[in-house]
């Protein structure tokens, strides 16, 4: 039988040679450099890393699956707005006035492209054309762990916003996710894949920890955010995210952000409740469920909490890293 491969111009990859796993019980991923993939995301990682060209006043999200993924999108799109049209005062709090912003338009997944599903996963348009035609500067996103990004951003002074959550919350987000796009699937054989890390873009603490110690090193280079400290205080977290894109905030400013990108507004925009998103036909109505801290104590046993808590122990120690909830 012929090999099954990935290549890109000088680039390939031989997935025969890569242990492998079946996730949901029907898409084969592959261990590749430590994550696991689908040969389409092996595909679009090798293209973005080969092509992408990144520029200096770029801002690039990054987080793992259903970690906080869509609310950061939609703050990160309101401080931009905010600060470049001044508009803040324009929309009453809570919900009256004119409500024109960019999310009420556009779905926080249309507004911010995820570069390695929407720019270099897309076969009927060139990413090289879609990424030039942005104007500057860029607010994009990215699920890839640390090592998988080119090296254009990694040594380029474009900024890393990177968001992660406590991974018993990810894991019931994901779960839910999932079954809107897959159909039906057993919770405890979704937490044993978790557990043995067999996820998309997977191991969950591994992804986390490149981006932590690498903002150790580089401070003033990537911001690192805990869902948990964005829930518990999300004026501070949110005027500390905007210092950082340089786009510091007011008060008022603040606290019209959040009303703009919370999710009790998202999820009753008309633009959110119906369609999909892209070519994936991921339903814009998944991304907006409870985004609260704790679920995961109604789907929990105790003893896969007290095994999951063992795994995230065992792979923290001596990193200065833990999670908060």
């Amino acid at each position: 039988m012929a090999s099954s491969t990935c290549s890109l111009i000088n680039q390939e990859v031989d997935l025969d040679q890569l242990p492998k796993q079946m996730i949901w019980g029907k898409a084969p991923f592959y261990n590749w450099e430590g994550f696991w993939c689908s040969p389409s995301m092996v595909k679009n990682i090798l293209a973005f890393q080969s092509h992408f060209k990144a520029r200096s006043d770029d801002i690039i999200l990054a987080s793992f699956p259903k970690t906080g993924t869509t609310w950061l999108k939609a703050i990160c799109v309101s401080i931009f707005e905010c600060k470049s049209k001044g508009d803040h005062d324009h929309v009453a709090h809570g919900g009256g006035g004119d409500q024109t912003d960019e999310l009420s338009k556009k779905n926080p997944h249309s507004c911010v492209l995820t570069i390695e599903h929407e720019i270099y996963g897309k076969d009927d348009s060139s990413p090289d054309d879609i990424l030039s035609g942005m104007p500057s500067p860029r607010l994009l996103h990215t699920h890839l762990p640390y090592s998988f990004l080119p090296d254009t951003i990694k040594k380029s002074n474009c900024k890393i916003i990177y968001i992660t959550r406590n991974p018993k919350d990810t894991l019931v987000s994901f779960w839910h996710f999932m079954i809107s796009l897959w159909g039906p699937y057993p919770f405890e054989k979704a937490y044993d894949e978790f557990l043995k890390g067999v996820i998309h873009y997977g191991p969950h603490i591994d992804h986390v920890l490149e981006y932590w110690f690498e903002q150790l090193k580089m401070s003033e280079k990537i911001l690192f955010l805990k869902y948990e400290e964005l829930k518990k205080d999300p004026k501070g977290q949110v005027k500390k995210l905007a210092l950082f894109m340089g786009r510091p905030l007011n008060e008022v400013e603040a606290e019209q952000v959040l009303w703009k990108s919370s999710l009790d507004r998202l999820k009753n925009l008309e633009v959110n409740k119906t369609g999909a998103i892209s070519d994936f036909k991921v339903l814009k109505n998944s991304f907006f469920r409870l985004g609260v801290v704790g679920d995961w104590k109604n789907y929990f046993t105790e003893e896969m909490e007290r095994n999951l808590d063992e795994v995230t122990r065992a792979k923290l120690e001596g990193s200065g890293f833990d999670f908060d909830a």
